[in-house]
């Protein structure tokens, strides 16, 4: 019996949650989805090693946050980063006319896009959690990345603010020939892919809740947050929608 590409990509989803895999682990299952695992372009085998030393940086910092005992915040930490990641890796795997390189630091964007997030309810009000996130990489490994290339990681994690967002995503529509619109719609689907997932959407829900001060979420709380989010945020791009289901016709 024939899968589709809906139940393969769920199926993915599923079991990377189910089994709490490590952003290192996530990583390299989104570098063989992509095909990108044996990418033969010395540049390309340099943003791979590059990402690796990321995770490796990424991963410390939350050890010496939690030693301090700082936890990550209940939605936006490893998790969520990882479920990014393995997202797009689906949908970059679709796009011929994307480059390893670019599809690498689109990989790369996915798994730094929320670092440092400090939780819903901070009381950091100075600036936006991407311009956080954005001032910690520059002591990061992506430090080693050229000046266009962190530019655009930059520019693409701005993108993901939510106050700016249905704005990013119209841009895309409005001209999907262009390149960097496209490589933002799709970071922006892979944020939020896992919550149009059934399986998944109210527990992540719930996570939302719990990050924001609501320690024990009633069901009604959660399938209210459900139904805010669907109705807030949108999948945008046609590849992102015929991986979830959403309107089109599957394979």
């Amino acid at each position: 019996m024939l899968t589709s590409k809906k139940d393969v990509f769920i199926q993915a989803l599923e079991e990377r949650r189910l089994g709490q895999w490590s952003l290192l682990r996530s990583f390299e299952k989104a570098l063989e989805v992509s095909h990108l695992k044996s990418a033969p372009e010395p540049s390309s085998i340099e943003l791979t090693n590059l990402i690796y030393r990321t995770i490796n940086w990424i991963d410390a910092y939350y050890l010496t946050k939690m030693l301090h005992g700082n936890n990550e915040p209940a939605y936006h930490n490893r998790q969520h980063f990882s479920d990014a990641c393995l997202a797009l890796s689906f949908f970059l795997k679709d796009i011929p006319h994307l480059t390893n390189d670019e599809k690498l630091l689109l990989l790369l964007t996915s798994i730094v896009h929320d670092f440092g997030h400090t939780g819903l309810i901070s009381d950091e009000v100075d600036s936006s959690h991407e311009a956080r996130t954005i001032h910690l990489l520059k002591n990061s490994p992506l430090q080693q990345l050229d000046f266009q290339s962190f530019r655009l990681i930059c520019s693409l994690i701005l993108g993901t603010k939510p106050d700016t967002l249905n704005d990013f995503n119209q841009r895309y529509l409005n001209k999907p020939n262009q390149k960097e619109f496209l490589m933002q719609a799709l970071i922006n689907d892979a944020d939020i892919a896992a919550s149009y997932i059934d399986s998944l959407t109210s527990n992540l829900s719930a996570l939302i809740l719990i990050e924001t001060g609501n320690k024990n979420p009633s069901n009604s709380e959660v399938d209210s947050l459900n139904s805010q989010f669907k109705a807030n945020f949108k999948i945008t791009t046609a590849i992102a929608k015929d991986y979830l289901g959403i309107g089109v016709q599957i394979d």
